[in-house]
């Protein structure tokens, strides 16, 4: 396992995973290697390793840390060299106040909207994040959880970190995937939770107005899980409060976390 930046590696480009794990278990592992070769895939990196390979790895490292609800970081670099280098960090895992979970979170839409070109770059865990660490950098200034980024044409994309979901009439949407978002493992998820409790979900192009108009909102990733969206460009969502059908998405995550 490496440990540090080489100078073979800088400007080289990069895909990563972040991943979790609850207690001693590492959440979704397969997604994360599939979707990691994926990324290489799209970006033509030779990670140089067979899945199976990097699952083993990152298990290993992992053992060897011990320690309780993990944030596991897995880049690999090009490498000037043409030879990519695999890095793992793993770290404690930043737990998030409950009180966020009980009354939710606010975010903003992003004032640049995401270029065409990005597309590509945008549906791959891509070092390559400058859009990504400017909208960033606006919530932080605005002092919100999140900030969306929004398409070419002004559609709801995705979060710096996160997928959006918004309920309407009890239904769950989402913004398609072909419109160039991450298919975060959490996304997924949500979608099996959805279908197994009978919640109807599905993608769809989604505005801002319908962000405002909706019943309820949440944002899901590795980190945070599931987490209720209460208030968009400073307008409440719903009633300001987390709705029904977040709340019962929530239970049935951590059932699935803790089972």
């Amino acid at each position: 396992m490496n440990t540090g930046i080489s100078a073979d590696k800088i400007g080289s480009g990069g895909i990563f995973e972040s991943m979790r794990s609850y207690g001693r278990e590492i959440f979704r592992l397969n997604e994360h290697i599939n979707r990691l070769f994926e990324s290489a895939k799209s970006l033509n990196i030779d990670i140089g390793y067979s899945k199976a390979e990097i699952s083993d790895m990152v298990a290993a490292a992992f053992k060897e840390r011990e320690i309780q609800d993990a944030y596991i970081r897995l880049s690999v670099s090009r490498g000037l060299s043409g030879k990519a280098s695999v890095d793992i960090l793993i770290n404690k895992c930043r737990i998030y106040p409950a009180s966020l979970y009980r009354e939710g979170v606010k975010a903003v839409t992003a004032v640049p909207e995401r270029e065409a070109g990005s597309r590509v770059v945008s549906r791959t865990k891509s070092s390559d994040f400058l859009y990504g660490v400017l909208a960033k950098i606006e919530a932080r200034d605005l002092a919100v959880f999140e900030t969306i980024v929004l398409t070419e044409y002004g559609m709801l994309a995705e979060g710096t970190v996160s997928n959006i979901f918004i309920v309407k009439k009890k239904k769950v949407f989402t913004p398609p995937a072909h419109i160039g978002i991450l298919k975060g493992v959490t996304r997924g998820v949500v979608f099996e939770l959805a279908g197994g409790a009978g919640i109807d979900i599905c993608e769809r192009p989604l505005t801002r107005h319908d962000l405002y108009n909706c019943d309820e909102a949440f944002l899901t990733n590795t980190s945070v899980g599931i987490i209720p969206l209460t208030e968009a460009n400073f307008r409440a969502i719903g009633g300001g409060r987390p709705g029904p059908v977040t709340k019962r998405l929530i239970e049935y995550f951590g059932r699935l976390t803790m089972s």
